[in-house]
């Protein structure tokens, strides 16, 4: 992945705690490994992408602050009024570590969930033959003004060789994601609008904008290949800001969230426009960012 990359939150890929935490935050996928979260955001919209690199906090729903006294690299003051700083909003997970589902319940504040008629809601899902949700590629509503997010656990024993989970990835998006989802894999939905749901992708293409709006899309099925002009997403901005992100758009080349996943990232500036190419097969993540092709 490039330097270039937003430093603080989002990506496709992440987690976050405290110390040497994960943080999931705004927008993209943060998995320590692709991520959205630098030290509070070191993900796929991160400087590293790398989940052992990873360090810093989650972006939770339900102001967990318990044991956050090392916050090194959180956001400390905000625009939103007086209202509780970025800091006051995340929740510890740390990479490496093994938890068990109780424990990732009390983390999140959601329970495991069995999904509604092939939708799963806000909630914690085991993946797989025999389980809930079925492994494969999913569609991920999202929002447009507020970020959602959602977190990826791999199964691990711990040290007695008991069974438990280790964060792959954190995801801070806005508007509508794709994940691919594997046999054994633990997810956690954590949407601020709890009528966002997750649903199995099929090869349908999804609704779009001119030009588009921040989300996921998939060149080939969604949108035509070819070169966009990018732009600054404004309903979005202080959502971005509040988490100390960068708008961007991100080239990836697969959804398993790894550190080869994202094959380039795009940052945007106000009043200074830029442009991504990108080819069918791939993914094409816009982040506080609008997109219109090039004629």
């Amino acid at each position: 992945m490039e330097d270039d990359k937003k430093s603080k939150v989002p990506w496709i890929i992440l987690a976050c705690a405290m110390g040497l935490a994960l943080v999931i935050g705004a927008g993209v996928i943060i998995a320590n490994a692709l991520g959205s979260f630098s030290n509070l955001e070191r993900t796929i919209h991160g400087e590293d992408d790398s989940i052992e690199q990873w360090d810093g906090y989650y972006r939770g729903h339900d102001g967990n602050t318990e044991d956050q006294s090392n916050r090194d690299g959180a956001v400390e003051s905000n625009d939103r009024g007086g209202e509780q700083s970025y800091a006051d909003d995340l929740i510890v997970v740390r990479p490496g570590q093994i938890y068990t589902i109780e424990e990732i319940e009390g983390l999140y504040g959601v329970q495991l969930n069995n999904g509604d008629a092939g939708r799963y809601y806000s909630g914690i899902y085991t993946v797989g033959d025999g389980a809930k949700m079925p492994s494969g590629i999913y569609h991920i509503d999202g929002d447009q003004e507020d970020m959602s997010h959602f977190c990826i656990f791999t199964p691990k024993q711990n040290a007695k060789g008991e069974p438990g989970f280790q964060i792959k990835a954190m995801v801070e998006y806005f508007g509508d994601y794709f994940a691919e989802f594997s046999e054994g894999e633990l997810v956690v939905f954590t949407p601020d609008n709890k009528r966002l749901y997750m649903e199995s992708a099929t090869d349908e293409p999804i609704e779009t904008s001119s030009p588009l709006d921040s989300g996921c899309y998939r060149v080939g099925i969604d949108i035509p290949a070819g070169t966009y002009n990018l732009s600054i997403e404004t309903v979005s901005q202080d959502e971005i800001r509040y988490s100390n992100s960068t708008p961007a758009a991100y080239v990836m080349q697969d959804l398993e969230f790894d550190g080869d996943s994202i094959i380039e990232s795009v940052p945007v500036e106000a009043g200074a426009p830029n442009v991504v190419i990108v080819k069918d097969g791939q993914y094409l993540e816009l982040f506080g960012v609008r997109a219109s092709q090039v004629s």
